[in-house]
């Protein structure tokens, strides 16, 4: 590099001299050598030069000083002068002085001139390139100058289904109590079966990967998170602020499940991830996915339920099915957070208009920035919890839940679905489509009874699940709880029921009679649905929006909210504090309070119930949005602030609603065991405290 750079600095001196071509001279000399020729030709005449006529050649030894040694073949290194100051000598010693170079000196020295620019182009190149790879590298970079892009940030790793113990060679091989599924129901149970046998060994099989925990907030408090730090560790804050733990109890509850055997305190252990694939009622024996046999002396199928999904999505390629999560389980959920935290993700569809789709779209709409996340929700009904509710209070529900920012598309299903480009949209049955980032599908659940080909147990063919007895008793010794299980309701017939308070106290009924007791399933079971800590509603019986209704209202209090509810009791799941919540002096008075009589219900009364639904609201209290289509939506009135709403079949109460009215569940439960014909609901509405303030 130091020579080219040598070069380029004389490169002025060499392009003055064409007709240098000394080649053992260094350059270093070329600046002070005279290099202006003159020609000389038969015609020349050189002024002041007698010792010479003009034209004589000069040879080159007599171009060299006398006083310079000279011996035969060498030269000195040095640049030297001619004896004649007049006549100037060529340096290199096969050439004339004094004499026009030929033809091919000339093109000599071209070709060394390209040779020079040649050289001086690779130095260029060799210079820049050196220049381009420091840069590349960052060595000349300073502190200043240096920039660090940013990281990507790394997608979370997703949570993997593990066995635990991994190999079934770890599970016993007998055990006095199984129980298949680890849901609510087998919570229950184990927890039943305890108090009666402190001793009991108890073998917990469930393909899911988690603990036993509650469903509730899964589409509830848990989206009210901040943290999220929280949210991962599956903690949330209930109505009142309160922390709980959405596991029913911490993992040290639980005894490894290689040493229950051992253990002569008993315990509870719980296999993680393992399936259950057949039971041999008659030899008592469950058989795993591997071939591994447990025998039992006693058994529960607690398997629960699945959720549904749309054809359409079932049949999709993988990468639309990536977009499209059917909820029902902590991995869904945590699926759903991930994405929905996403900032690409924009727009969220929900699919399904009954307790889960609009308990997830409220909490949704609720907790996300609705200038960069929009949530749609899709369903067939004309309202959201058409199905449940009468029309008058699932249409005000609907209005409710777009004031809060929901973009409702009624009477409307997914027809076809495409993806272009990585984005999903959606085809509705009316034509229109909707561009989906994430689906959250909620169409309701079967019962997982995969378990009654290959064990020969019977399910019901209209309601599903598998068909028990009134001690819940499918064979001998084999018990069925929760969401999986069909029973027989003395008052309202042969039901499946799929909700929090049916799973507890069917699960600790079975674990009950397990352990010898012998009682009847008469319980009723209640739900509870929240749109929030302000709008809640709790049912039990048969709460169908077919069947006539009549409904009582009052203007709400601060106290008559999910919210306050729970601030009471510091309890979310409300059949807890409901059970815990006596009302026996209120429940006793019924039958005083109220007179029984066999005449129907008066129309009269039907209609003016169902009349409400026709209140217009004040305009001075009203507050407008716009809805899907874009059209104004108003804020109604308070007119179903709090309320009680009854269910009829052949003028008997067989369901009630107690709109934004807590801890009155006994009392509903009396007045559905009543199957009386009452005069005049409203009276029947007074035994809920509707009017006290």
């Amino acid at each position: 590099m130091l020579r080219y750079g040598y070069a380029i600095k004389n490169l002025s001196k060499i392009t003055r001299k064409p007709c240098l071509s000394y080649e053992q001279i260094p350059l270093k000399y070329i600046g002070i050598i005279s290099a202006s020729r003159n020609y000389s030709d038969a015609g020349d005449k050189k002024p002041g030069n007698p010792n010479r006529p003009p034209g004589t050649t000069l040879k080159a030894e007599e171009c060299i000083p006398s006083n310079q040694s000279k011996s035969k073949g060498s030269f000195s290194s040095d640049p030297v002068c001619p004896i004649d100051p007049n006549v100037e000598c060529p340096l290199s010693p096969n050439r004339d002085c004094g004499k026009r170079p030929e033809p091919f000196e000339e093109d000599g020295n071209r070709k060394k001139q390209q040779r020079v620019w040649m050289q001086l182009l690779t130095a260029l190149f060799i210079t820049g390139a050196t220049i381009y790879m420091v840069n590349r590298m960052g060595w000349l970079q300073t502190s200043e100058t240096l920039q660090i892009p940013k990281q990507k940030k790394k997608k979370k790793a997703e949570r993997k289904k593990v066995k635990i113990p991994a190999v079934s060679s770890e599970i016993v091989t007998e055990i006095p109590y199984l129980l298949i599924g680890g849901g609510t129901a087998a919570f229950s149970a184990f927890r039943s079966i305890k108090s009666r046998d402190p001793t009991a060994k108890v073998l917990v099989v469930t393909e899911e990967g988690d603990l036993p925990y509650m469903r509730p907030p899964l589409s509830k408090e848990l989206w009210y998170n901040k943290d999220r730090e929280t949210t991962e560790k599956l903690k949330f804050k209930q109505w009142n602020g309160s922390d709980r733990s959405l596991f029913y109890e911490p993992p040290e509850f639980y005894t490894p499940v290689p040493e229950l055997a051992q253990s002569h305190k008993g315990g509870i252990g719980v296999a993680l991830g393992w399936k259950v694939s057949q039971i041999d009622v008659v030899n008592r024996t469950a058989v795993l996915e591997d071939g591994h046999k447990i025998k039992y002396e006693k058994c529960l199928l607690a398997t629960g339920a699945s959720p549904k999904n749309l054809p359409i999505f079932e049949t999709a390629d993988d990468a639309i099915k990536s977009k499209i999560v059917p909820f029902r389980t902590i991995e869904d959920f945590l699926k759903l957070e991930e994405s929905i935290r996403d900032s690409a993700v924009q727009n969220i569809v929900i699919v399904g208009g009954g307790f889960l789709g609009s308990e997830v779209a409220c909490s949704l709409v609720r907790n996300l920035n609705p200038d960069q996340k929009t949530v749609h929700q899709i369903f067939k009904e004309k309202y959201i919890m058409a199905q449940v509710l009468p029309e008058y209070l699932s249409e005000w529900t609907t209005t409710k839940a777009m004031l809060e920012g929901v973009r409702c598309m009624p009477e409307t299903e997914v027809a076809d679905v495409e993806m272009k480009g990585g984005h999903l949209k959606l085809i509705l049955t009316d034509g229109s489509k909707i561009d989906a980032d994430q689906v959250i599908v909620a169409v309701g659940a079967q019962a997982n009874t995969q378990l009654a080909q290959s064990s020969n147990l019977e399910i019901d063919a209209k309601v599903g699940g598998y068909l028990v007895n009134a001690e819940l008793e499918a064979r001998s010794d084999l018990w069925v709880a929760g969401d999986a299980a069909c029973f027989y309701d003395v008052r309202l017939g042969r039901r499946r029921v799929e909700h929090h308070d049916h799973a507890v106290i069917s699960g600790r009924l079975a674990g009950e009679n397990m352990t010898g007791a012998g009682k009847p399933y008469l319980h009723q079971s209640m739900f509870w649905s929240d749109l929030g800590p302000e709008i809640g509603y709790e049912a039990i019986g048969i709460v169908d929006a077919s069947l006539p209704t009549v409904g009582v209202f009052a203007k709400a209090t601060d106290q008559d909210t999910p919210l306050a509810a729970v601030t009471a009791s510091n309890e979310g799941l409300r059949s807890v504090s409901e059970e815990h919540n006596s009302q026996g002096n209120k429940s006793a008075a019924i039958i005083q309070a109220t007179p029984v009589s066999q005449k129907h219900a008066s129309v009269e009364g039907l209609k003016s119930a169902e009349s409400t639904k026709n209140v217009k609201s004040d305009k001075k209290d009203s507050k407008s949005c716009e809805d899907e289509g874009g059209n104004k939506v108003e804020k109604p009135r308070d007119d179903f602030g709090k309320g009680v709403i009854f269910y009829l079949r052949d003028d008997v109460v067989v369901g009630i609603v107690l709109w934004n009215i807590f801890n009155r569940m006994s009392i509903a439960r009396q007045v559905l065991a009543s199957g009386t014909r009452y005069d005049d609901l409203n009276e029947v509405a007074k035994l809920f405290s509707i009017h006290e303030d």
